[in-house]
């Protein structure tokens, strides 16, 4: 069914910096309160004296598109400051002898730029979350690259290390890109759009590797670095015309209290901690995989050169440009399913590596991509799952998931070298078996559907519900909750529920043979739901209020008048309950929290619409709730155009 939609108005601008969008407050659900904030506003300039190029400004009247172009420019931009990270692995003999310090001395290098990088990660990552990620990145992106020029020109060893450790600090630019995708892109496109970020992060591993033990070969290692600082600034200026602006969120909310609540959600939340032990498990196979291949590949029966041992890269390569399928696939299935899918996969081709990974050259190339698309496959679906816990807080969560993915690549490069230089290569490739044995066996001890504060089980929390209203008990509680029971519980939806109520919008329109018809954005139904309130929205959740699980259903209203009665009238927009919890009794209670609704405005009546094909519906609605169908009437609607076309009968 078409959403209800209206003008808006924009306020003059207040200065040339920001022009100020004023919002009523919402007359309905007392008992609801809008955010604090009563103004929005549109930036013209960051850090007040760069002009944002106008068609990147954040109009709430013209919410961004999230393109192809857009998706493949975020990838481009983590893969170029992913890479700094990397730069100096096949470097570390030629910086030796240049810097004259020994093996050991100069392997500090790539210890300090990954300590700075886990550094960034845990302080300055979660900045995402409370300032605006446009001027972020590109203040980000230039301290990382100015940084960068010391590195070729400095000829002492201490100000290698100081400056190495640094440009890891402010290489995290990737970790506020991935939750800025999340934000912008489609909930039915967000795993996508994730696996084409994710990707350019990946690539930028693989690529950093090829290209400096490419270059170094034939020139100076300092020309890795020369090439690097102009990727970067590359890089920024393609970020100064691609990435928009976007509204900071959890105004109010301190630095300190962003720490606090990421630690809070590291140790309260058992799908994020499920998904750090999957990421630290299956990043320790990744890296314990391609630590080792240089081992294996360099002494017999190979014994491949340093070039070529470097061009096995592009294998990667290969698999990482397999991303876009990756998250469509994901898109279409259950990120629970998804990920045991990437396990399966990365056991398979582990099972490869490990029998005949030091026999047959072929084995190994085949490792090689399987590795890559099924770990790319793990990360993009537990991300997305993770992502969908807090909107507000997904640069919080994606922290601690990178936490967790640097501890395993820790684990994996140590005790996968120790066991490779002790027993050989197929007990170092065994471990891997092992460790992704471990991930699934944790996968499956929490199932897919059950409450959000379930620790272990697979019993949906939603199923085996009462069949009436009547037996969806009312407790005394939370004012803004109305209904709650052991099965599900109704509330009215808040500003954060946005993802939710568009998930919920686009599963209705795919049931009613109409998702491309789907205009709607989280943009669009913040600012026509919370902030200028056309519409109101019920919304039913597994679970109870104290341990939620997530939207499993919706009633979307507005108010109406009827002449005749001289009363208001409430008239149902929508009504969706998810096909997998259907016959457990929402349907009928939100209709009866809808009366509820109806008899506190003094309502005449209520009315709906159905689809004349839709007889599941239209047998409910006339034998259980009794409605009598408006046959004498033809529903008629004018579109845009015909409401532009309407001008030509207006009196000059």
């Amino acid at each position: 069914m078409a959403s209800v939609t209206a003008d808006e108005q924009l306020a003059s601008a207040t200065s040339p910096e920001q022009t100020e969008v004023r919002r009523e407050v919402s007359p309905s659900f007392p008992n609801y309160q809008l955010p604090e904030s009563q103004d929005r506003f549109i930036y013209r300039r960051d850090f007040g004296f760069l002009p944002i190029p106008k068609h990147l400004q954040h109009d709430p009247d013209h919410p961004h598109k999230w393109t192809l172009v857009l998706n493949i420019s975020f990838g481009v931009a983590s893969t170029f400051f992913a890479a700094n990270l990397y730069y100096c692995q096949p470097l570390l003999i030629k910086l030796a002898e240049s810097f004259g310090v020994s093996d050991s001395e100069i392997s500090r290098v790539p210890t300090l730029i990954q300590a700075g990088y886990a550094v960034g990660l845990l302080l300055i990552s979660p900045l995402g979350d409370l300032l605006r990620r446009r001027p972020l990145l590109l203040l980000l992106s230039v301290i990382a690259a100015t940084l960068s020029i010391g590195l070729p020109l400095t000829h002492s060893i201490v100000a290698f290390e100081a400056l190495s450790f640094l440009v890891g600090l402010f290489s995290v630019v990737p970790q506020i890109l991935m939750p800025l995708a999340a934000d912008l892109a489609p909930p039915e496109r967000r795993a996508a759009a994730l696996s084409i970020v994710l990707s350019g992060l990946l690539l930028g591993v693989l690529i950093a590797r090829v290209i400096s033990g490419v270059i170094a070969n034939f020139a100076s290692w300092r020309i890795v670095y020369y090439m690097a600082i102009g990727a970067q600034y590359s890089v920024v200026l393609l970020m100064y015309w691609m990435i928009p602006d976007y509204p900071q969120k959890n105004e109010g909310l301190t630095y300190f209290g962003i720490l606090w609540t990421m630690g809070k959600y590291a140790v309260t939340e058992p799908l994020l901690i499920q998904a750090v032990f999957i990421n630290l498990l299956g990043m320790a196979t990744f890296t314990n995989f391609w630590v080792t291949l240089t081992f294996l590949l360099g002494g017999p029966p190979y014994n491949y050169d340093t070039l070529i041992i470097g061009l096995f890269g592009l294998v990667g390569i290969l698999g990482v440009c397999t991303a876009p399928f990756v998250g469509r696939l994901v898109d279409k299935l259950h990120p629970w399913f998804a990920t045991i899918v990437s396990i399966i996969g990365m056991l398979i081709f582990q099972a490869i590596e490990t029998g005949a990974g030091g026999i047959n050259i072929a084995a190994v190339v085949i490792a090689c991509f399987g590795i890559d698309v099924f770990r790319q496959m793990q990360q993009v679906s537990l991300t997305t799952s993770v992502f969908g816990l807090e909107p507000t807080a997904r640069s919080r969560l994606n922290a601690v998931m990178l936490i967790a993915i640097f501890v395993g690549q820790v684990i994996g490069t140590a005790v996968g070298t120790s066991i490779f230089n002790k027993s050989g290569w197929r007990p170092a490739a065994a471990l891997s078996v092992g460790l992704s044995s471990l991930g699934a066996l944790i996968m499956l001890a929490r199932g897919p559907g059950v409450a959000r504060y379930t620790w272990i089980g697979w019993k949906r929390e939603s199923k085996g519900g009462a069949e009436t209203p009547a037996t969806v008990m009312e407790k005394e509680q939370d004012p803004e909750t109305t209904m709650s029971s052991s099965a599900f519980f109704i509330r009215p939806a808040k500003v954060e529920d946005v993802d939710s109520i568009l998930r919920l919008i686009i599963g209705l329109a795919t049931y009613e043979k109409a998702a491309d018809s789907v205009k709607a954005t989280p943009e669009l139904l913040r600012k026509n739901l919370f902030e200028t309130p056309f519409a109101h929205t019920l919304l039913a959740f597994a679970g109870s209020p104290e341990s939620p699980g997530q939207a499993i259903g919706l009633a979307m209203y507005f108010f109406n008048y009827s002449t005749w009665t001289g009363r208001p009238g409430l008239y149902l927009e929508d009504l969706y309950v998810s096909p997998e919890y259907r016959g457990t009794g929402i349907g009928k209670s939100l209709f009866a929290e809808l009366a509820k609704v109806a008899q506190e405005k003094d309502c005449a009546r209520m009315d709906w619409s159905v689809l004349k094909w839709n007889k599941p519906s239209i047998d409910f609605y006339e034998k259980t709730l009794h409605a009598a169908a408006m046959e004498e009437w033809m529903g008629m609607r004018l579109e845009e155009v015909g409401i532009e076309n309407l001008k030509k009968f207006s009196q000059v």
